[in-house]
């Protein structure tokens, strides 16, 4: 039924897509901490898979333009924070990732994992400042993570400090710990 509507050009159920492509995205992140089996990167990746469905029906469908986006979007707009605002602790955060020789891609995800951090410094209590890196991040560096290169990896394990600023939330919870250790498992055998 989800399908169906999502190829269908109704207005009218705009806010109903939108709504419930979020709260998937919640119910996954929730279910994925009660699975018998350790999850692993791809298990990771179709979550995340998930985050960009509401930012692509809001693009498509103008979401922004409905109740529903002004209800969003009521109160403060989420700032995102400057790629050169450094926050307290973000040198020792990011150092890894900054000794490390990175493609173009990598590079592109490493600084907006920055970015996603400092909003999160900036905004704490705005979860869509967690939504961002998985909503935003590029089809390419998904692929890269998803053929576990080295550096993706590298650069998806360090989202974990994002995922620990908010695991007081339930569907948050210990994802840190499942990010870390999924990305371990899938780290290649040949690098140390």
């Amino acid at each position: 039924m989800f399908q169906e509507m999502l190829t269908r050009q109704d207005p009218a159920q705009n806010n109903v897509i939108f709504m419930f492509s979020v709260m998937l995205i919640m119910l996954a992140f929730g279910a994925l901490q009660s699975t018998c089996e350790p999850p692993t990167v791809e298990d990771i990746l179709e979550v995340f898979a998930l985050f960009r469905g509401p930012r692509a029906l809001w693009n498509i469908r103008d979401t922004a333009e409905t109740e529903l986006g002004e209800a969003i979007m009521s109160g403060d707009k989420l700032e995102v924070a400057s790629s050169d605002l450094i926050t307290p602790g973000a040198e020792e955060i990011f150092a890894e990732l900054d000794n490390a020789e990175m493609d173009e891609v990598c590079t592109e995800a490493a600084q907006l994992l920055r970015i996603t951090w400092a909003t999160v410094k900036l905004v704490p209590n705005d979860l869509r400042a967690m939504a961002y890196f998985p909503a935003m991040a590029d089809d390419a560096f998904f692929t890269k993570v998803a053929e576990h290169d080295a550096n993706a990896l590298l650069v998806l394990r360090h989202f974990a400090v994002v995922l620990k600023a908010h695991e007081e939330r339930w569907w948050v919870g210990r994802w840190h710990e499942i990010l870390v250790a999924a990305v371990d498992t899938a780290w290649p055998k040949d690098i140390q």
